[in-house]
């Protein structure tokens, strides 16, 4: 993969390997990705509620400690388990035994590699962190400073804008490095620093075109989550799902179905990201064939190649001549 060329993929292209892909997947496919977010959620909640307990009757600098190396711990986890997906995903479409046991292939890593590009993901999503923070405490303090009653509501309202902001700004960030997990997977010998710089210059060579068959590869998915959760946001700050047996199957209905959207989403992104990554460094060419789409029919005249090559279309053309010399065969004999 190094020093190849990128080329532009065609997203026609692309999509219909992906859809190949997911159908000879899915069941497996589906299976990964659950597996992948109950762990990185317990990964991620339970340090930080276990830190809660820490500190729930005492602070000192010891339980404070303990506390933060949970809450890195959680995060370096989380790291692992993403590399694992990639893995997955990426061996999908090259076509290669896939295993639930390759979720956890960062924690048999014995080169580094995996906890040294891990801690360097933690450093940025903490420096985004710190930064949201900065810019949140003017509003924290405006809600603090207003009087010796705090409006607890004030305060939920900016941790919710926090999150969503911090959300939003970190998957920004590390756009970029979409393509890390999956180069180390496939450059073994390659350093982290060499794989986080190769996925930055590779994304931002063609940064809207990634983007874009990101969004292409799942639209009908977005669009249908862009409907149904402003929905489910309206069923249940209006209280309609309270009125009746109705309107409690209704909202059930919406929530299922946003859960099945999004899950279909995440399964079709998490498999167009190596896909464009192995199409874009002419990795995927070798599958070229199997994948190009039905020829259609045409009216063009045969190549060269074609006419030198017996076919039972071409024997009529040649059958005068065939005649004539048959013909002149039986009269020389009669």
């Amino acid at each position: 993969m190094e020093g190849k060329k990128t080329i532009k993929p065609d997203y026609k292209i692309m999509r219909m390997i992906l859809n190949q892909c997911l159908r000879r997947n899915q069941n497996s496919l589906l299976f990964t990705v659950l597996i992948y977010i109950l762990l990185s959620t317990m990964a991620s909640t339970l340090p930080a509620m276990i830190s809660n307990m820490i500190l729930g009757n005492s602070v000192s600098f010891g339980l404070l400690l303990i506390a933060i190396l949970l809450l890195f711990a959680g995060i370096i986890i989380t790291q692992y388990l993403s590399y694992g997906k990639d893995v997955i995903v990426a061996r999908m479409v090259e076509k290669k035994h896939i295993t639930i046991g390759y979720l956890f292939n960062g924690f048999r890593d014995k080169t580094r590699r995996i906890i040294k590009a891990s801690l360097l993901f933690m450093l940025i999503f903490m420096g985004i962190g710190i930064i949201c923070l900065i810019v949140a405490i003017p509003f924290f303090a405006s809600a603090f400073l207003k009087g010796n009653n705090i409006d607890m509501d004030v305060i939920q309202r900016i941790l919710t804008v926090f999150n969503i902001v911090y959300t939003i700004v970190a998957l920004l960030a590390s756009f970029p490095f979409i393509f890390t997990w999956i180069l180390l997977y496939r450059m073994p010998e390659a350093s982290v620093l060499k794989c986080f710089g190769m996925s930055a210059g590779l994304v931002f060579s063609q940064f809207f075109r990634i983007l874009g068959f990101l969004i292409y590869s799942s639209w009908k998915q977005l669009i249908a989550l862009a409907i149904l959760v402003p929905l489910e946001f309206f069923i249940q700050g209006t209280g309609i799902s309270k009125i009746g047996m109705g309107a409690s199957l209704f909202s059930i209905i919406i929530s299922v179905s946003k859960i099945v959207a999004m899950f279909n989403a995440m399964m079709r992104v998490f498999l167009a990201v190596p896909i464009y990554l192995f199409s874009m460094t002419g990795v995927l060419q070798i599958h070229l064939s199997e994948y190009t789409p039905p020829s259609q029919p045409t009216t063009a005249e045969p190549t060269e190649t074609e006419q030198n090559t017996p076919q039972a279309t071409t024997e009529p053309q040649k059958a005068p001549e065939e005649s004539q010399t048959d013909n002149g065969e039986t009269s020389s004999e009669s």
